[in-house]
Parts: structure tokens; sequence; C-alpha cells
């Protein structure tokens, strides 16, 4: 991590110069300067990475003095971006003549920002020659070729023989590893994955010794890869186990020979070969291209590696299983962490800024270093919630206080305390990366006395404040809000959960201009400034859940708006009178919360970039111009939600058939809410292809007389249904034996006249699933949900007489067992 800081600020600089190269017309060489001084010096420092462990305290002050000139760099250079826009800001002949009588200041500016940036490559200088006077190349080759790096090789080396480790929670994934293992007409290849720690290589060690393995196979061979594989010594170990009395010949037999001996031994035994703990697909791909005849064990933290074969995941213990173990081992003194968390690549012409961000997060959540929550379809995955387990979490902010990261977490917890989010004590000189929690009740102040200083306002590029009690919001007062157009360099600005004073933001905010991410959620207030026109490198406005909020018709000045995600509005009079025009931007790739109300839907069919897209529509006019342009519009489209409510003449009248057809048919629909009446489902539409990607569903109020199911089954993709109050107020439903056939989830809320439901044997073969909730008249089921085998997941409640099965999941095994019918009349309870 040393570079880390080296490469954040090269991409930093690269991209002032890219978009304010007119604005550094007199500095331009200064910076370019000292982007190449820093280039010469992430090569050196990408040596000192590698020992990762600097016992040179000279090592370790060269890193924090570099780091330190990186952000001053950085600091320099934002800082003249801001005097230059809020120079040019505004038009007229007023402006120019105060632009023109500004100019003895520019100057200035120009000069001032030359001189520091000189003092800043002249720091650098000094430091890089000190580097080579004290020898740091020597003093790296030294710590990683001495004793303590030799100590970490040895440490991670495993052994086939078995040790006093204890072995508790894993019998069952042992015994079908054994089953697996010995099986001639099975997989060749078993590769045995998952996060650092969870036991891999130990039970790979007990399947190795297991007596039935040791009578299935003629010789064995165990080597341990890591992540400095050579393929070379990988051969060599494995042949001199397998031909134990060609031990001291291997090392002397060239490449072609050592394979073709493999090949020989393979064909006249039957071998198991353990590969433990491989980290790169080339290796894998290289070494079982030589094992082509033998059965393979491979453990791995990386599920590309495991992709092959079959590919087993070893899941986490029980948390019984896991306070046993503690009671025999406990945890490791040296835990070393994975190098290398993310592959650097380049990204591809045609991937966005979004497509790389999830293909890091899906390599990080591979490797277990992230755990992750996805919705993921037939069509699509889109992640939810990613966050990380408190060990590792803990070992990120250790590692970031270490490396001078500057990230500070504060955790609110006070009850009825006053709070001062501005003070000195709780912003530190040079944090740059700020976080605060509230979690109790908590009053936010200012104090005016204890102002931080301008030294300290100029680190500042991440400000997040976030409520995580449901009951009430955090307020702010307006002198703390007054307050942030002091941050002027802060990049991101987060309140999830906030109530703002006088119920507005003040119009400081259009200062900060260097505003990439602009997050206000579930928050109070009444509207947004125009000052936000300001905010041109605004990339993502996100105001998802904050009720009634006006945005000035501004948004088209915004010329980098990637993601907006906007507010609900209530069907008020006075809402009714807002409209909020979407012209202009072109650029967008998210856009959540349209609404036909507020919004005009020709501006929106204008975005080609579309890839995630939620739409409320009150008229059918609008809701036929939507459905045109999802099958005909987006070609990049990943999700589409639509929620149609009432004003949406969804009759089975003549007049109105075609916008039903042209709905049930949407080739590029994956979710649906239909809130309004409809009556007639089945009979309403007459085709065979009915909603072919649609992928979630939910009806309410549609108050449908015949049986839905009859229709809904034959929905080809459709993992989520739900029903909710009054969506079907007849007595029947039944699920016939070749319906549901991707159905995941399943929800009945509120059906007043439901008394039967009847699920035929085969109907939904992969419902996890189940949700009952105020049927009153539902009678038993119990036999109709013992045919669903895959049950995980079941919640009934305020259902007279009604019983209960409940299905478990162990480690990745499932356990199907029925337990006793209990009633809960005014609770909900959910088994898992």
């Amino acid at each position: 991590m040393a570079e880390s800081a080296i490469l954040v600020a090269l991409e930093t600089l690269r991209n002032l110069l890219l978009d304010e190269a007119k604005f550094l017309s007199g500095v331009g060489s200064q910076v370019k300067g000292l982007q190449s001084q820093l280039k010469e010096m992430q090569c050196l420092l990408e040596d000192t990475d590698r020992s990762r462990q600097h016992k040179s305290k000279s090592v370790g002050y060269w890193i924090l003095e570099i780091r330190d000139l990186v952000y001053q760099a950085e600091d320099v250079i934002e800082m003249y971006s801001v005097v230059q826009v809020s120079s040019r800001s505004g038009r007229g002949i007023r402006q120019f003549c105060q632009r023109f009588s500004c100019l003895p200041n520019r100057c200035c500016s120009l000069y001032k920002i030359s001189w520091e940036i000189s003092e800043i490559r002249s720091a650098i200088g000094r430091v890089y020659k000190s580097i080579h006077e004290y020898g740091l190349r020597s003093i790296i080759q030294e710590e990683n070729s001495g004793p303590a790096s030799e100590n970490q090789r040895w440490q991670r080396k495993t052994y086939s023989f078995e040790t006093n480790d204890c072995f508790v929670g894993m019998e069952e994934d042992l015994k079908r590893l054994v089953s697996l293992t010995v099986d001639d007409n099975l997989n060749r290849v078993i590769s045995v994955w998952g996060m650092g720690g969870l036991g891999k290589t130990t039970i790979v060690r007990k399947v190795y010794n297991h007596v039935d393995v040791k009578h299935a196979f003629d010789s064995f061979a165990w080597v341990c890869i890591t992540q400095q594989c050579q393929i070379r010594f990988v051969l060599e170990e494995v042949i001199k186990q397998l031909m134990p009395q060609q031990k001291e010949d291997a090392m002397h037999l060239s490449d072609t020979e050592l394979v073709e001996q493999l090949f020989q031994v393979q064909k006249e035994k039957r071998c198991l070969i353990v590969l433990d703990d491989l980290w790169k697909i080339e290796h894998r791909d290289c070494l079982l291209g030589v094992f082509v005849d033998s059965q393979i064990l491979m453990t791995t933290r990386k599920q590309n590696v495991a992709d092959v074969g079959l590919s087993y995941k070893l899941g986490l213990l029980s948390m019984a299983d896991g306070w046993e173990l503690l009671k025999c081992k406990a945890f490791p003194r040296n835990y070393i962490p994975p190098e290398g968390l993310i592959s650097v690549e380049n990204r591809a012409s045609e991937e966005t800024l979004m497509d790389v961000a999830k293909c890091y997060l899906s390599e990080l959540a591979s490797r277990c270093m992230v755990e992750i929550v996805a919705q993921e379809t037939v069509s699509s995955k889109r992640y939810v919630s990613c966050h990380l387990h408190d060990v590792v979490r803990d070992l990120c902010l250790l590692k970031g206080k270490k490396e001078d990261f500057r990230l500070k977490v504060v955790n609110c917890q006070a009850q009825g305390g006053r709070f001062d989010v501005l003070s000195p004590s709780v912003l530190g000189i040079k944090t740059r990366y700020l976080a605060m929690h509230f979690r109790g009740e908590v009053e936010v102040e200012h104090d005016q006395l204890t102002t931080t200083h301008e030294e300290t306002n100029q680190h500042i590029r991440s400000l997040k404040f976030i409520c995580h009690s449901k009951q009430r919001k955090i307020n702010f007062p307006n002198s703390v809000l007054e307050y942030f157009h002091n941050f002027k360099l802060v990049r991101v600005l987060v309140f999830e959960g906030c109530n703002f004073q006088r119920r507005k933001l003040p119009k400081e905010i259009g200062n900060l201009i260097h505003l990439r991410y602009l997050r206000l959620r579930n928050c109070v207030f009444t509207e947004l400034p125009s000052s936000i026109s300001n905010l041109i490198y605004l990339c993502t406005l996100d105001l998802f859940h904050s009720w009634d909020v006006r945005i000035p018709n501004v948004l088209h000045k915004l010329i980098r708006l990637k993601h907006l995600f906007l507010p609900d509005y209530r069907k008020t009079s006075n809402a009714r009178t807002y409209q909020l025009s979407l012209e202009g931007l072109n650029k967008l790739e998210t856009l959540i919360g349209f609404d036909s109300l507020f919004h005009d839907w020709k501006s929106v069919s204008r975005m080609k970039n579309l890839q995630r897209l939620r739409a409320t529509v009150h008229d059918t006019k609008t809701l036929s111009e939507i459905i045109d342009d999802l099958n005909t519009n987006w070609n990049n489209l990943h999700e589409s939600t639509l929620i149609i409510k009432d004003g949406c003449e969804l009759t089975s009248s003549e007049q109105e058939v075609p916008i039903l057809k042209k709905l049930f048919t949407c080739s590029n629909l994956h979710s649906l809410w239909i809130d309004m009446r409809m009556q007639k489902l089945q009979q309403e539409i007459e085709t065979q292809v009915v909603f072919p990607r649609l992928v979630f569903l939910t009806l309410r109020n549609c108050k449908i007389e015949d049986d839905p199911m009859l229709m809904l089954e034959m929905l080809p993709c459709l993992e989520s249904l739900c029903l909710w109050p009054c969506s079907y107020v007849g007595k029947k439903m039944t699920c016939r034996a070749t319906g549901f056939c991707k159905l995941k989830t399943i929800q009945l809320w509120g059906l007043p006249n439901l008394t039967e439901w009847k699920v035929e044997k085969g109907a939904m073969p992969i419902l996890s699933e189940l949700e009952i909730r105020h049927c009153p008249k539902l009678g038993k089921v119990q036999d109709e949900l013992r045919s669903i085998t895959n049950l995980e997941e079941l919640e009934i409640s305020e259902i007279p007489g009604f019983g209960k099965w409940v299905s478990g999941r162990k480690r990745g095994v499932q356990h199907c067992f029925p337990c006793s019918f209990r009633h809960h009349p005014s609770t909900d309870w959910p088994i898992s």
C-alpha cells in the first residue's frame, strides 16, 4: 500500500490536467513536471511495498513524507481551480467587467501556485536524493531476502500429515468430499474454495488421509502452491511423491522428460494429487494440463480459480461449532493479509465507471474479502449492499491509520447529549475522510468559538453524517450547514436521516464546486438552492426517500451528472403544480424516481445511456410511450421498474386492449408494480408470450376476481411474486404442477376472501421463501406445503388454526424437517 497514495495523486493530477487545462495554462508545465516526479517515485515505492513489514525507520519516514507531499500537491491544484471557477462565474457586461478587474488577482494566483508547486517539487527532489544516498534499494532487498521474509514463506507452507488441529462442524462436508473423491464416475477435479481461515486445508487434509481414500488410490502427492507458484518446482515435488524411488533423479530431468514421466506414472497408477492454496488461473490451467489422468483436489480463496470441475464452496461454522473451535484453538497470531486485492487492468473503451466498480466488487467478493447481498436474476445481477466482517473492518482501519490514509470514523451513541460536529477534536488537523454515525438521541451543534482553521478545512475530501435511528432524525442547525461552504475541496457529501433547520439547504452549497457525490437520503427539507448549478463536476445526486423536495430547473447545467435519484412526491394540491425539467441530462446512466405527474417523459426518451430506470405512471398516454421506448430505445438497460398507479385505464374495453397487450408483452421490463383496479387478468390478453423478461411482480388493490395463478405461472423468468392487500378478491388459487419454474419468493398479504390455496406436486420447484399474512379465511395447507422441497424461510401470521413446516440449511447441505404448527394471532415471527 505504500505507493497507493502516489497512484491516487497521479489519477487526480491527470484528471485536473484534462478538466482544467485552460485554467492551468500558466502552470501546466509545472504540473506535468510534478506528475513525472511522482511516477518516478511510484516505481521506487512499488519495490518498497513488496516488503510489507518495513523494519527500517528511514523507509517508514520517507513513505510518510512522500505521501504528505502528494497530499499537498493535490490541495494546491484543487484550491487553484476553485479560485478560477469562482472568477469566471456569471455572464453579462457587469460580470465581464468584474472578471477583467480581477486579472491582477488571477496573475497573483498563478504566481502563487507556481511557487508552491516549485516548493513541492524541490521537497520531492530532496527526499529522492536522500533515498539514494542512504541506499533505500539495498534496505528493501535486505528485508525481502532476510530471515523475516523467509519465515513468512515457511509459515504459509502446508503439509499432508495429520496434526493436532481441531476439527469441528465440518463432518457432513468431509463425508461428501470423501464420497466425491473416491467415485470414479464423478468430477476429476474438485475445487474447495472460500475465505481465508475457513478450514479448507484442514478438511482436504482429512480427505487426503481418510482410510477410504487410501484404499481407493495407488499413489499420492501433496503440494502447497501459494502466490509464489513455480511450475517446475511443483512438478518435481509431485513426481518425487508419486515415484519415491526416483527422487534423486527428478531435479536432473529436462522439462520434457519430467512431463513424460508424470504422464507415464498417471497411466500406470491411480493417483490423487492435492494442490493446496492456488491463487491464479494461469497456474491452475498449466498444472491441470500436466495432471490429466489423476484425481485432483484443489483449495483456493478465489471463486474464479475454483471455476473448474466441481466447485465446492465451504461455508461458515454455526455459532455452536464456532464456540467449540474457539475453545480448542486460539486465533492465529501472525495473520498475513492477501496481496493484490484488486487486479489493475485497463478499462475497456465501452465500459463505464459503474461497470468497472461492479467488476472490482465482484473480484473482492470472489476472494471473500467482502460480503455482498445481491439480487441475481435470469438476465442480470445487482448489488444491494456490501459490508465487511468486523475483524476485516478493524484490520482495514488499523492499516489505514498505519498508512496515514487520514480516515476518521466517529460513533455518537450518547443519549440526550450534544455534539459539536465541527470541533477541531472531531475534524482533526489532517483528516481527509470523515464519517459520523449517530445511534442515539444526539443534538448536533456548532460552537462558534471552536471553529476550525482554514488549513483543516482544505484537507477534507469526504463528509458523511448517517443517522441509524428509525424513530427520530438528527436535527442539523443552520449554523452547522452554513459553515459547510468552507470545505471547498470536499468531493463526497452524505446526509442520511437528517432534519435540516428551516427546511432548506444554504445557497453556499453551490461553492463546493469539486463535489462529485451528493446524497441527501431520507432527509427532511423542502427544496434545493438554485446554486447547485455551480456543481459542474457532480456525478451523483441522490434524494431517495426524501419527500416533496423541490429541485430548481437547473439540472441541465450539471453536465457530468450520471446518476439521479429523485425524491418521492405526495399527490397534494401544491405538489401537482410543480414540474421538474429533465432536459439535457443525456449522460444519465441511472434515473430512479421518474413520476409522470411531475416530469416529462420526452426528455427521458432521449437518454440513450440509461442502465437503470424506475418510473411511476399515472396516465395511459405516458404508459404507452414508456413501453414503446423500453422495447426499442435502450440496448444497455440492465434494470427497469415500472409502477402503474390510478389514472391508467387498464380495462377490457376495445380502446385500451392494445395498451395492455404492449404492457404484457414488453420485452425489456424487469420489475412491475400494478397498484390499481384491474378485475380481470387472464382474459385481458390472448398471447403465449407474456412478460418474457419479468423477474419481479407486485399486485395491489387490483381486485382481481379470477384465479391469477393460471396466467402468472406462465411467466418464464418470474422469481418474486407479491400479492398484496386486495390484489385478489376470489376464494381459491391453484398452482399447477408445471407452473412457476423459476419462482423463488412469494408473498400473500391481505387476501380477505381466500379460503383455499392448492399447490400441486411439482409446482414452484425452487421456491425458497414463503410469507403469508392477514388471510383470515385461509384453511390449513400443511399437505400443500410439504410438496415444496426447497423451502428455507417461512413466515406466517394471523392465519386461524394454522400449523407450520420448516426447511433449514446447514453449511450448504439442506436438511428438511417438519415441526408442529403454532398460531400467532397478533405478531409476526420469522423462521430461519
